[in-house]
């Protein structure tokens, strides 16, 4: 039994390396996505000049890749409580503090590194401060808090918004351990009305917080993601009921639709 134990960690490990690499596919595809603004013969790509390349563009890039990034924050929350038997104010100090090597340091080094490159750039062309980023020299407190704030670096959101989940752990832990399964129906509910934003903590995204929770939930209950899908043969036909919805979702957009089927894919 011990030795099935190990071998079973072992898989999951390996499943999620594996979920990991293939998400980062997904993320690319999600920025690779020309629609909108592609010249072709001197227009943009629409349904009307190439609906075959439309289609299949938003498709991949617009529905199916976008269950990617809540995946991840669901692994992040997973992986944050997995080891963790007692989550005690130690433990979660302890992990604070890797994580402020691993997240916060980049954080800060890459905002400080793309801010240096827009000073440069705008010394050298002074016309490059008219457009979203002012002259950087000219900047103010709030520039210099909006800059590291809502990241000059952009894609930097996503360590930002996790970083902010790990910091409110104790309190996901406390209501998981207290509601169990009925925090998860909570979030998804919030998820799919679209209760996402509060204007005081913009542009942190609450649905970050949300498949946080739904990670370690699994986590602290040490669910065997492996296992269970072993298990649960059914799971074989999610898959398809999100590619259905995900079709369904290009023909007749709708934000609810397209939250429900994100829930469903991950």
């Amino acid at each position: 039994p011990l030795l099935q134990q190990r071998d079973s960690k072992q898989i999951q490990r390996v499943t999620i390396d594996h979920l990991k690499f293939i998400l980062c596919i997904f993320v690319v595809l999600i920025h690779s996505n020309i629609v909108h603004y592609a010249p072709q013969n001197g227009l943009t790509i629409t349904n009307e000049s190439n609906p075959i390349y439309f289609y299949l563009s938003q498709f991949i890039s617009e529905t199916v890749c976008r269950i990617s990034v809540p995946s991840f924050f669901v692994i992040s929350g997973y992986l944050f409580f997995i080891k963790v038997d007692n989550f005690s104010i130690g433990a979660y100090f302890r992990k604070i503090r890797r994580k402020n090597k691993t997240l916060v340091v980049p954080y800060l080094c890459w905002n400080i590194i793309i801010t240096g490159v827009y000073l440069i750039m705008q010394l050298i062309i002074p016309a490059m401060g008219s457009g979203r980023i002012p002259l950087v020299w000219t900047w103010g407190l709030n520039d210099w808090i909006r800059a590291f704030w809502e990241p000059i670096d952009g894609p930097l959101w996503y360590i930002r918004d996790l970083f902010i989940s790990m910091l409110l752990s104790p309190l996901v832990y406390i209501v998981v351990r207290k509601t169990g399964a009925f925090s998860i129906l909570c979030v998804v509910i919030l998820y799919i009305v679209g209760a996402t934003e509060i204007e005081a903590i913009k542009p942190v995204k609450l649905w970050s917080i949300y498949f946080f929770t739904i990670g370690a939930y699994l986590g602290i209950n040490n669910v065997n993601l492996s296992e269970k899908a072993n298990r649960y043969k059914f799971v074989n036909i999610i898959p398809i009921i999100y590619l259905v919805l995900s079709l369904i979702n290009l023909k007749m957009w709708d934000k609810h639709l397209f939250a429900f089927n994100i829930i469903i894919g991950i």
